[in-house]
């Protein structure tokens, strides 16, 4: 066996409707960053013509891809409570939480992340970013990186097509780290609250582990071929992720 498919893949046997078969998988590699949140604030700086291209840009990425905003999520609401209750010493820190804290429960960060889930200006949003022309260097990079993205828009795959857990147990005390909580739409990257769902994601890495992008091939007596990483959707991705998440960070 390891001589035909190599030192990459490991092996399971798993059963399918009473069947037991052997399946073969590989880890994709990882990016940069240790978790991938997209940060929107900086659509609220942009023209009203390129802020309704961001938002679309972003709608399109989420849903073709599989993930979210952090609205609504558990992590969120549990950083947002214990900001207010464990972080305040004075008066002044009390109303900082506690407005930052209605911003994301009902304010410009919840109002913004529920805008670029829910809504798209433009059926075609390729068109749309070709035909705008960047008034400054950053709108230049903006474009440009989005143009680079559009293959994750027009796909038929989607990062979460290749969620896989090879450690699955039925029994097990702590659920893994889900991939849609590692690749997520955020208001800012670098607040308190960013922050804090980051230390949260750390605290459950100490009893769980992460499910990351998986390239599964069942064997049978059928297969005809080797085992291959095909075209590495999710390595493509992260690559492209890592340099726009740097440009409108």
């Amino acid at each position: 066996m390891r001589a035909l498919v190599g030192d990459k893949p490991n092996l399971n046997i798993e059963e399918n409707e009473g069947r037991l078969y052997f399946n073969l998988w590989a880890y994709y590699e990882w990016g940069k960053y240790v978790v991938y949140y997209f940060p929107v604030k900086f659509i609220e700086e942009l023209n009203p013509r390129l802020k309704r291209i961001a938002i679309s840009f972003f709608n399109g990425l989420m849903h073709a891809n599989g993930f979210s905003t952090i609205i609504g999520e558990y992590d969120l609401e549990a950083v947002l409570e214990w900001m207010v209750d464990s972080q305040c010493q004075t008066q002044e820190e009390v109303k900082k939480a506690e407005a930052l804290k209605y911003s994301y429960d009902e304010g410009k960060a919840c109002k913004l992340l529920e805008t670029v889930w829910k809504k798209s200006y433009h059926k075609n949003i390729k068109a749309a970013v070709d035909r705008y022309s960047p008034q400054n260097e950053f709108e230049r990079s903006l474009i440009n990186s989005m143009k680079e993205g559009m293959e994750f828009i027009y796909t038929d795959d989607g990062i979460m097509q290749y969620v896989y857990d090879p450690y699955f147990d039925e029994e097990c005390d702590y659920p893994p780290i889900t991939l849609d909580r590692q690749i997520r739409v955020v208001y800012d990257r670098d607040d308190i609250v960013s922050d804090g769902i980051l230390d949260y994601f750390n605290c459950e890495q100490r009893e769980t582990y992460e499910i990351t992008p998986v390239r599964c091939m069942a064997l049978s007596p059928e297969t005809g071929k080797l085992f291959s990483m095909g075209d590495n959707y999710p390595e493509r991705f992260f690559k492209w992720a890592t340099k726009f998440i740097d440009i409108i960070s």
